[in-house]
């Protein structure tokens, strides 16, 4: 046997050296510091009760490996241990007396420790004036097997940043780097700049935790292989909108990296906005590749992305850069409508599936999102039986109150809102996260505030004024019987009606709220409430005493006029007047209708030089008065391609007021031009109006590229679903 191996092999006790601390830490975490050099032979390990800071250092000197450190209630001061450690057979155990009333650490910094388990911990962060945004007070480096459960991780607000602004969160919650075999479970991180962030470590597992009032990322990962995420709650981020944070609750980069990171799992997650601002959620940008400083050997590798939850109001929903090797399945992604911002804008608001293209062995199937981008034509590629949802359209597919049974109008943080319809496009069809099933109860984040019914509330297919609110599809905690309930329905304008389930038809526009109270035998009694939008036929009108109106949810909204424009005169276009532009969510049921019509009032003032564009819903439907004096209309449906119309004479000439009136119906297929009550062109085609994308309705060319018709409007009016409701606006 060599000499250092028979040395070894006889000892048998533990050997201690304690140093000076040499940890770059502030005076005032100054407390606990063991720096422990071991050697482990036949001594019992045992199971030791502390009570003081001296008492937890000698016991962690002692410790063998399978030692048990019990610590009783208490605040003490900063742990910090450098080497040392258990075995991966026999960690050392340090965990709180009661678990209700934890031991308290003000930092901790563990440095080339291994096999150590924290258990049932609070680690408790102050924040001092002298404290930069990025202190690390919790850190985990060059360790192996460590792990903390069941524990807290409490941040702290930090100073104000702008004049009348909030208190944000500051410091970063936990931090790894260069380690091994990590563990955190069952445990929760609060009120940090950054949750959690992860360097330069492999065999990483985060299972089972809350992560919750974040200012900017929950999780934070870079150059990490071998990664597990799963059953994680990360939620109501605590983040200011006028600054310019780069929220996300899960995010891997590679910016500046050495090593792709590689085989990482994430999979049944609940991500969800809740009441707080919106986020990005999974954001997995290669800036190294698509920067142009790397190549394949920094592509990401083995990636799966599986049955998460993802309720949120930005477009990165799921987006991954170039990776080698990526499944995205089962994985529902829906928007908030509380976290969407101050702005209408359903393109940034609406979180999405998005990969790099040049990704490479990509499969993303049976998911529910609104939209999938990246896949182009790649022989590598796999995109399936992925449902396309959407919740700016009714009369669409996809269209939340068919899929949910409360995504619009439910609690976001009640994760009932989201059970798929029974009926519905998800239920049973294997598509989405199995979580939303039926047998999914409320969240648990509520469970302090009851039950609370959660209402459906479905349109008529018939009758666009006709809505029908369904308490019904409750799961009823045990005990409490609904035949035995009394459901009484409120709305707004005092109307009351009574059942499970009720039916009513508005008789005008607008947005009204209803109120349900469920009342038991018992004298208990339990509220909930909700909003609908009833949408009349005017989307868009225009009359010199009116001014320009649109439509946003059921309210009419006055909307800008030309600088300078007399309010009581027509409305000019052309003649280098800028374009009047609607925007689109201003006539939001314009799009996807089944039927419209559009009526203008309008003349030349250039004579037979005013020829040029009318107006154009770009992509849908664009008007123009030909240089011959014919009146020219392309329309395209949402299933068609573009039908083309034209007069056979010239209709509209010199400074004459003349009445132009289009109409289409999906019934018949049948678009029709009009002028002064005269049909002068028609055609047909098939399918509802396109859905809506980024354009509004423009008077006069609003690109520049073509002459606009220079004249004057006197009146307009685009009405839709004219068919199939008994309103007026």
């Amino acid at each position: 046997m060599p000499e250092a191996d028979f040395l070894v092999a006889r000892v048998n006790v533990v050997s201690l050296v304690f140093r000076l601390p040499i940890l770059n830490l502030p005076a005032r975490v100054a407390g606990l510091v063991l720096c422990v050099a071991m050697t482990f032979g036949a001594a019992q390990a045992e199971t030791v009760p502390v009570a003081t800071v001296a008492e937890l250092g000698q016991a962690l000197a002692d410790a063998l490996p399978g030692t048990e450190i019990v610590i009783a209630p208490g605040e003490y001061g900063p742990l910090l241990l450098r080497g040392g450690g258990g075995t991966a057979e026999a960690p050392i155990l340090l965990r709180s007396a009661d678990p209700d009333d934890p031991a308290v650490f003000d930092a901790m910094n563990l440095r080339g420790v291994q096999h150590l388990v924290l258990q049932d911990l609070v680690f408790d962060y102050r924040f001092a004036n002298d404290d930069e945004s990025d202190r690390r007070p919790f850190q985990v480096i060059e360790s192996a097997g460590i792990a903390i459960r069941d524990s807290l991780f409490d941040g702290d607000l930090g100073p104000v940043i702008t004049d009348g602004a909030d208190r944000l969160p500051t410091a970063f919650g936990l931090s790894v780097r260069d380690s091994t075999g990590f563990e955190l479970s069952g445990s929760e991180i609060r009120l940090f700049l950054r949750g959690a962030v992860f360097a330069q470590s492999s065999d990483l597992t985060l299972r089972d935790n809350v992560v919750h009032s974040i200012r900017s990322d929950g999780l934070n990962f870079v150059a990490v292989q071998r990664v597990l995420i799963k059953g994680n709650t990360i939620r109501d981020f605590l983040r200011a909108g006028d600054l310019t944070d780069h929220s996300d609750m899960i995010q891997f980069w590679t910016a500046g990296a050495e090593t792709a990171s590689t085989d990482i799992t994430i999979r049944d997650n609940l991500l969800n906005s809740g009441a707080g601002l919106y986020t990005q959620s999974i954001f997995m940008r290669n800036e190294a590749v698509d920067g142009g400083t790397a190549g394949p050997e920094m592509f990401y590798r083995n990636l799966r992305i599986e049955e998460n939850v993802i309720i949120n109001a930005h477009l990165h929903g799921i987006s991954v850069g170039e990776t080698d090797g990526l499944v995205i399945r089962n994985n529902t992604v829906v928007r908030n409508t509380i976290s969407s911002g101050p702005e209408r804008n359903p393109s940034l608001w609406t979180p999405q599936i998005r990969v790099a293209a040049a990704s490479r062995n990509v499969d993303i199937q049976r998911n529910a999102v609104a939209r999938i981008t990246g896949q182009d034509n790649q022989p590598d590629w796999t995109v399936s039986d992925n449902l396309m949802i959407q919740d700016q359209r009714p009369n669409e597919p996809g269209y939340y109150d068919d899929v949910f049974m409360a995504a619009r109008l439910g609690d976001p943080r009640d994760l009932s809102s989201f059970v798929y319809a029974p009926g519905g496009p998800l239920d049973g069809s294997g598509i989405g996260a199995a979580r939303l099933t039926d047998e999914t109860g409320h969240d648990p984040m509520l469970s302090d505030e009851g039950f609370q019914p959660l209402i459906r509330v479905t349109g008529d297919a018939a009758q666009s004024d006709t809505f029908v609110f369904d308490a019904a599809g409750n799961r009823f905690p045990d005990g409490l019987d609904p035949a035995t309930a009394i459901f009484r329905w409120t709305f707004d304008d005092g109307v009351t009606l009574d059942g499970v389930t009720v039916t009513r038809r508005f008789d005008s526009p607008g947005k009204r709220r209803v109120s349900l109270a469920m009342q038991m035998p018992d004298g208990r009694s339990f509220a909930a409430s909700a909003s609908v939008t009833i949408a009349g036929p005017t989307v868009v009108s225009f009359t010199p005493e009116d001014g320009l109106i649109g439509w946003v949810d059921g309210q009419r909204v006055a909307l800008p006029l030309p600088e300078g424009m007399d309010p009581d005169s027509p409305l000019p276009i052309g003649e280098g007047v800028a374009s009047v532009t609607v925007p689109p969510e201003a006539m939001a049921g314009f799009f996807g209708a089944n039927d419209f019509d559009i009526t203008l009032r309008l003349r030349g003032t250039q004579g037979d030089k005013s020829y040029g564009e009318v107006f154009r819903i770009h992509n849908t439907l664009v008007v123009t008065l030909t240089q011959r004096g014919l009146l020219e209309v392309t329309f395209t449906t949402s299933g068609a391609a573009a039908l083309r119309i034209r007069s056979r004479a010239r209709v509209i000439m010199g400074s004459d007021w003349h009445d132009l009136m289009l109409r289409y119906s999906a019934t018949d297929g049948t678009l029709t031009a009009l002028v002064d009550g005269v049909e002068v062109a028609s055609g047909t085609t098939f399918g509802r109006v396109k859905p809506m994308e980024y354009w509004g309705l423009s008077l006069g060319n609003p690109f520049g590229k073509k002459k606009s018709f220079d004249g004057e409007l006197a009146s307009l009016a685009l009405r839709s679903n004219i068919e199939n409701t008994g309103l007026g606006n």
